[in-house]
């Protein structure tokens, strides 16, 4: 009995092949699986980092442009004001006359009319201080400088050498501006050729510094501005005796900055602004010689830095420096942060697929649902996308077609014509303009990185302001556009609370008819603020209001201007009050024109 239990319970050479088997073929799988997750790991980061480097080129071209924009408005600013200086005061028969007479070759004389033209403008040039243009110049035909004002004790001086601008506007007899190279300052200079009896007499010359310029652009956008010029350029031009204007910078030893400029920075204290500039130092160098925009950020005393690049041309359309703007902000480290988080996620996917590969094959119901839920998103996408592309499929025929006939009729069209094109090509760009903008802030809501900057606001100041911006437009379409209420302060964001008010306002005019009114009235009730917009337009039906808020909506009413409504502003409103915390809603009956009331709370006094 013992042989047999022994015979019977000893497993079979077969059954143990059977197990081995089992047992290899398992492990065969797993390291088959490993192979291809090792091999696939690698793979993964590429998506995250080509994704990456689409924001990373976006984020930066963003930055760029707006700067370059920037810095194309301010010196367009001091255009109109050295052109209206020239129309206004210099283009005068008292004027010329004593320019006039400086073209001779009798020093008395020419010392008389120095004298004269000093005293005629003197005021002149004093006044002109105060609008931050520190140079008012005169200069013969032949490039001679005859009367600085800021130095009238230095003149006789050749400048064509140095001075393009000079010589260009007096062999070319024609305006000039632009930024220059000079003896004295570097600076963005205005050259009008001078012309008396019909004979060219010389040039006037006005000029704005840096910070002039720094100071309109930083009405525009936030931040600290270097203006980096080209060592080799400044010492090659300046006096030498001037060549203390000028300081080098730590970002490279090829740029200095205006010693007044430099002592004018506040946004970002010096010695900061030194510290970030060494960290940025190696990382820039090639960069820079390749004289294109660019950005590059940093990490100091546990915030981040970024400063943005833009090459600087002059009069003669050589890169002579940089404009950089410096401003803290901690978007390209969230991108490397979710560059890090995605190739993260996409690692642990494929763990959990070498890990669950048998139950995922599996699980068909579950994939299924992931399938329609999936489909259900594109679904949403394409309608949004076709939404989008009818909404600026329009404005961009518009534009094609305008910009067709101006290719091939300008030469037969008046400059009215012209205008009345560009018009017509600006109003369809500010249509596309709108709808992106509106889609970029949805984004910016719905994504959840709209960033509230809570401070004590004035409400009746922000009201007043919205209410003058719109007066225009209001009086275009004969609409009385009026304001009252509480002074009152809240703890809010002021910029979204603009943004609020403005929409509402926009859309009050846009549907109202002409010979009626509208009223942005301000009060307080129970410690609860209360800002009403009533206009007297075609009012809404229920089945309007029920949709008011929604995303691309149409309601009925229509723009009593034939204005765009893109469907997205009064949904970006409803986002932005609740982003506040507030409450909106609509009172409304047809033929008796909408009240909109927003409703903030924690008055302050």
């Amino acid at each position: 009995m013992e042989t047999l239990y022994n015979k019977q319970t000893k497993p079979l050479p077969h059954q143990e092949s059977i197990k081995l088997g089992k047992w290899i073929g398992i492990n065969q799988h797993e390291i088959l699986f490993a192979v291809i997750f090792i091999l696939i790991q690698p793979i993964l980061i590429i998506p995250p980092w080509q994704h990456l480097q689409e924001k990373y080129r976006s984020f930066e071209h963003h930055r760029t442009e707006t700067l370059r924009n920037s810095y194309n408005i301010s010196v367009e600013f001091y255009n109109k004001t050295a052109t209206l200086l020239y129309t206004e005061i210099i283009n005068r028969e008292e004027i010329l006359h004593w320019v006039a007479l400086a073209n001779t070759t009798e020093i008395a004389q020419q010392n008389h009319a120095r004298q004269q033209l000093y005293q005629a403008l003197k005021e002149t040039y004093q006044n002109l201080q105060y609008l931050d243009l520190r140079q008012l110049h005169f200069q013969l035909p032949d490039g001679t400088s005859f009367l600085r004002f800021h130095r009238p004790d230095k003149f006789g001086d050749k400048l064509f050498d140095v001075r393009y601008s000079l010589m260009w506007a007096n062999t070319h007899k024609n305006y000039i501006f632009g930024f220059e190279e000079g003896r004295i300052y570097n600076g963005f200079r205005y050259v009008f050729p001078l012309f008396y009896e019909n004979k060219h007499i010389g040039s006037v010359e006005t000029s704005v510094a840096f910070p002039a310029i720094e100071k309109v652009i930083k009405l525009i956008i936030r931040g600290e501005f270097m203006l980096l010029l080209k060592k080799q350029m400044v010492m090659d031009t300046i006096f030498a005796s001037e060549q203390d204007n000028y300081q080098p910078v730590t970002l490279n030893d090829a740029y200095v900055e205006e010693t007044v400029a430099m002592k004018n920075h506040k946004e970002i204290p010096s010695l900061l602004l030194a510290q970030i500039n060494r960290q940025l130092r190696p990382k820039i160098h090639e960069q820079l010689k390749a004289e294109q925009s660019f950005i590059a950020d940093t990490r100091v005393e546990g915030k981040d830095y970024i400063a943005t690049f833009i090459p600087i041309s002059n009069v003669q359309q050589q890169n002579v420096g940089y404009l950089v703007a410096y401003d803290q902000n901690s978007e390209l480290r969230e991108l490397y942060f979710l560059f890090y988080q995605r190739y993260a996620e996409f690692g642990a996917i494929n763990i959990l697929i070498f890990v669950f590969f048998i139950s995922v094959l599996r699980s068909k119901n579950h994939i299924a649902l992931q399938n329609t839920h999936l489909n259900a998103l594109m679904q949403d996408k394409n309608e949004l996308m076709g939404i989008v592309a009818h909404d600026l499929k329009n404005p961009l025929s518009a534009i094609k077609g305008y910009a067709e006939e101006l290719h091939e009729a300008a030469d037969e069209m008046t400059l009215e014509d012209i205008r009345l094109y560009a018009s017509k090509i600006e109003d369809s760009s500010q249509r596309m303009f709108s709808l992106i903008s509106n889609l970029l802030d949805i984004n910016a809501v719905e994504s959840g990185k709209m960033k509230i900057v809570r401070q004590k606001t004035s409400l009746g100041q922000v009201l007043a302001e919205c209410v003058a911006r719109h007066q225009d437009r209001a009086i275009q379409k004969h609409i009385t556009l009026e304001f009252s209420g509480t002074a009152c302060s809240v703890e809010t964001d002021a910029q979204l609370f603009h943004q609020i008010m403005d929409n509402l306002i926009s859309n009050a005019i846009k549907y109202s008819p002409p010979r009626t009114r509208v009223s942005v009235q301000v009060s307080i009730v129970d410690g609860k603020i209360y800002c009403v917009v009533e206009d007297q337009g075609p009012g809404l039906s229920i089945e309007d209001q029920a949709k008011l808020f929604g995303k691309f909506t149409r309601l009925t009413p229509i723009p009593t201007a034939g204005e765009h409504s893109t469907g997205l502003g009064l949904f970006i409103v409803k986002k932005l009050v609740d982003t506040l915390k507030g409450k909106i809603w609509c009172e409304s009956q047809l033929g008796q024109g909408s009240r909109f009331i927003v409703q903030l709370c924690c008055c302050m006094d």
